[in-house]
């Protein structure tokens, strides 16, 4: 019995490492062959964007789960080159515009390190490239917002989402607050030009979340008038009603009105952030004396309501 168990014992020691490389070299020859059928899925996923009349309802694409989208957009050639760099290469404007509508990044560099635009340029595939590059000026930090109109003339794409998630909306509000009278007026000019409020960035927050932040009255006004979700819930759970209490600012009046605007919109209070805790419950932290009592008269409210 002994010499039969230690005859098995050495009979599997044998067969188990090779069992293991024998299921390594099969999972490289998978991937080599999807690898392989992902090339071929590029080209008959392009064809698809470029000719099926249905891809041309950009809402309706936005509006589905992300995979979906990330399956079909994410598709990669032999140098790298995502759909866009394909549209590029062949100086295919209405499959570029297509694409930038559907949020494919006007910023993702292929195998050479070149973006879709660079790739335009270098080929001198002069159409594409103008609306490569108004998109890209679109997206930049350092866009200044009397541009926009010009931009948006040139056929720009006002959801064009840089790779982190940013739009042009999202942009000028996060990077100086949006509180200068020309950024003002660019955000009026994205909103009538119907951008989406309610894009997240990478990290979750919206356009909401970053004017709450900085206590931008104005810009948190525009956005609820766009039909902006006050209860949105950015990676740490936070709303626009924790954001505002987060940061608070030596105007306290200021903060005030910023609560009550968001309270009007109906901001849920009961909504917890990834520590459990609620707007209230920050504002106590805080010792914000009359923001807690405009907290607590909200809740109060929202309670008799849902009894």
């Amino acid at each position: 019995m002994y010499i039969f168990s230690l005859l098995i014992a050495c009979i599997l020691a044998t067969i188990m490492p090779y069992d293991a490389h024998t299921m390594e070299q099969k999972a490289i020859v998978a991937s080599s062959s999807q690898k392989a059928k992902l090339f071929k899925d590029f080209h008959r996923a392009y064809r698809f964007v470029r000719h099926d009349p249905m891809f041309k309802d950009y809402t309706w694409w936005t509006q589905q789960p992300d995979t979906m989208l990330e399956t079909l957009l994410a598709r990669c050639g032999k140098h790298g080159d995502t759909l866009l760099h394909y549209a590029a290469r062949q100086n295919d404007v209405q499959a570029a515009t297509r694409l930038i509508h559907c949020g494919l990044s006007v910023y993702q560099e292929n195998n050479d390190g070149k973006s879709p635009c660079d790739l335009a340029e270098k080929l001198e595939k002069k159409e594409v490239f103008q609306l490569l590059q108004a998109n890209y000026k679109l997206l930049h930090p350092d866009l200044h917002c009397n541009q926009i109109g010009t931009l948006l003339h040139a056929r720009a794409c006002v959801n064009v989402r840089s790779s982190a998630h940013y739009t042009p909306l999202l942009r000028i509000i996060s990077c100086s607050g949006g509180s200068s009278d020309e950024a003002i007026q660019g955000i009026k000019q994205l909103l009538n030009a119907k951008a989406a409020v309610n894009v997240q960035q990478h990290d979750g927050k919206t356009a909401l979340h970053f004017a709450a932040f900085v206590a931008n009255l104005q810009a948190v006004r525009l956005l609820i008038e766009a039909q902006a979700n006050v209860n949105a819930q950015n990676n740490f759970q936070e709303t626009a009603l924790h954001k505002s209490i987060v940061n608070v600012y030596d105007d306290k009046e200021k903060t005030k009105a910023l609560v009550g605007l968001l309270l009007n919109a109906h901001a849920d209070t009961s909504i917890k952030n990834y520590e459990g805790k609620t707007a209230l419950d920050a504002a106590r932290e805080r010792k914000l004396t009359e923001i807690v009592t405009l907290l607590e008269q909200a809740a109060l409210t929202q309670k008799q309501k849902e009894g």
